[in-house]
């Protein structure tokens, strides 16, 4: 098989923002012939994309799944989004892009703010010095 004519190279097509990723990214070919939603959300991550610690096509993932975070489903939860992106896209900054939200980060107990649910927490907020019971 001729994987020249299977895959293409990725660009994000509606967001402007950001440096090109490093690597290169592929995408298959009938993928590359459907056009994403127009972007609507006003992200936070200014000083990131102006100091190229995000890429183009990173912080494009971070708006559309926060434009997903932003709807609600007819249950009445939030609706979710699946990061499924290829080896070496930086799924890790991506993850780390949407949880650096100003305020974000509870003050005093985790289990007051958080009393169900999945919490990803840093290792620095795990080890706090001073704290009895760790």
């Amino acid at each position: 098989m001729d994987h020249a004519n299977v895959y293409t190279q990725y660009r994000p097509s509606k967001l402007t923002e950001g440096r090109d990723h490093p690597d290169p990214i592929v995408e298959s070919q009938s993928l590359s012939g459907t056009s994403p939603p127009d972007p609507d959300y006003a992200h936070h991550l200014g000083r990131e994309v102006a100091e190229g610690r995000i890429s183009n096509a990173q912080l494009e993932t971070v708006v559309y799944a926060c434009m997903r975070f932003k709807r609600f489903l007819p249950s009445g939860e939030r609706c979710g989004f699946f990061l499924g992106d290829g080896a070496g896209v930086g799924k890790g900054r991506q993850i780390a892009a949407l949880v650096k939200k100003k305020n974000a980060l509870p003050k005093g107990s985790l289990a007051r703010h958080f009393p169900e649910g999945v919490l990803f927490v840093t290792y620095s907020m795990l080890s706090m010095k001073g704290k009895v019971g760790r």
